[in-house]
């Protein structure tokens, strides 16, 4: 069976100024193919290494890492096998401010054509005034909307949500997370929403969370004291 994400053993470790700091030991976890899972755990835990390592961004130290079916440690091209496979969405991500957001998605070298940019436009419930503002003037969830658009054109066969809206109310926060798992199962993509936001958790298929250096199955998100 080919899986969207697959560990197997994996170890990951970095220099601190104490000395190595281990994130992961023997790390397995498995997400299927079309399938949307939540990855929580404590601060520091590893959560955004966790989708850095599986995007192929930075390399175990020991196991392997196969993303649909590809061991990213012997990969040729990882940024072009990224473009092609992978969407990644965080609260960096940007778009042309200057340009609305049709704009942004007709924009490039391979231009989709115009009732493509409609449907993930629909998928990701955009209004028509949204669709012909400039960026610059749309609200933040709208922006994260649209970057989540822009990847969406793609057609990438996993999508890596890295806590995106961490600057958000709660009820925005599940509005862009919501539409965004919407149009990934409307494109039969695996989702990994690495985040201890509670409020999304009913949207999962699956609960992970990172405990103990490893990657294991939970029945809720983990939240720190006070959350």
């Amino acid at each position: 069976m080919v899986y969207a994400v697959h560990w197997l053993n994996v170890e990951k470790k970095f220099k601190t100024e104490d000395g190595m700091r281990t994130l992961f030991y023997q790390a397995d976890w498995r997400v299927n193919q079309g399938e949307i899972v939540q990855l929580s755990g404590p601060v520091r835990s590893g959560r955004s290494t966790a989708l850095r390592m599986t995007a192929a961004m930075t390399p175990p130290n020991k196991g392997s890492v196969t993303v649909l079916g590809e061991d990213t440690m012997q990969l040729a091209d990882r940024a072009s096998w990224r473009r092609n496979h992978i969407g990644f969405v965080n609260d960096e991500a940007a778009l042309n401010t200057e340009m609305s957001v049709r704009e942004n998605l007709s924009f490039g070298p391979s231009a989709p054509d115009a009732s493509r940019i409609e449907r993930v436009l629909d998928d990701l419930h955009f209004t028509g005034d949204e669709r012909t503002d400039e960026i610059a003037g749309l609200d933040r969830e709208a922006q994260l909307r649209a970057v989540a658009a822009k990847i969406l054109l793609e057609e990438p066969r996993l999508m890596l949500l890295d806590a995106p809206g961490s600057d958000l109310t709660p009820e925005q926060r599940r509005f862009l997370i919501e539409h965004i798992i919407a149009a990934a199962r409307h494109h039969d993509a695996a989702l990994v929403f690495a985040s201890n936001d509670a409020s999304c958790a009913g949207l999962m298929d699956r609960l992970l969370e990172i405990k103990e250096q490893r990657i294991v199955e939970s029945g809720k998100v983990f939240q720190e004291e006070g959350e």
